[in-house]
């Protein structure tokens, strides 16, 4: 059968990616809804995607944890000379510590809503899974999750499967449909975008 990709909220027996339900380039996939099929994404995209995102993600807010020190945090201690150099007392500076790490917390809510949380509720990617050409999707739908799942997700993500050393990533390497503990959890998939191979390769 030809593999035909239809707009999102198309009723039909051919997946929302172009594969009939229960089969894909791979072999059967045994997962998925009653009326659509999730092929799993590559590995590879997935991580570079993932390293990206945590990128845009974390790097604010180390910016912020810098700048907070030297600008709120350093100037509220209590500075004395010591050989020749000076040495702080922050023991007092409780109330500048609190400012500073507020703001990182602000920082991190507010790039995590609107760099990840909110365009992956909406349109499954954020701008690095875009560029790699994978997206996150309802395992039993494969449409977007909404912003109120895609929140849920990011906290489990980052709150559960980055514990003991990420064990809820790397569970995906042996999974078989490689599923990680927070898509497993949230009921969700990564899997390849329809314009996947123009947004790997960068063409078109």
């Amino acid at each position: 059968m030809t593999a035909v990709w239809l707009p999102p909220g198309t009723v039909d027996d051919v997946s929302h990616y172009g594969r009939d339900y229960g089969l894909s380039d791979y072999g059967p996939t045994g997962w998925g809804g009653a009326a659509r099929g999730v092929d799993p994404a590559a590995l590879r995209p997935r991580i570079l995607a993932f390293a990206v995102d945590a990128f845009v993600l974390l790097a604010p807010a180390t910016l912020v944890a810098v700048v907070g020190y030297y600008v709120i945090y350093l100037p509220s201690c209590d500075g004395f000379p010591f050989l020749g150099s000076t040495r702080y007392d922050c023991s007092s500076a409780g109330g500048a510590g609190f400012v500073r790490w507020f703001l990182v917390v602000v920082t991190v809510v507010v790039v995590a809503f609107f760099y990840d949380i909110r365009p992956t509720g909406r349109t499954g990617q954020t701008w690095a899974k875009r560029r790699f050409g994978v997206m996150t999707v309802a395992e039993d739908t494969a449409l977007p999750i909404g912003v109120r799942g895609a929140a849920v997700r990011f906290t489990v993500k980052w709150f559960v499967s980055l514990l003991w050393l990420g064990a809820g990533f790397w569970w995906a390497i042996g999974d078989p449909n490689r599923r990680s503990w927070h898509d497993r959890i949230c009921e969700t998939a990564v899997t390849s975008a329809p314009d996947a191979d123009r947004a790997v390769t960068g063409s078109g």
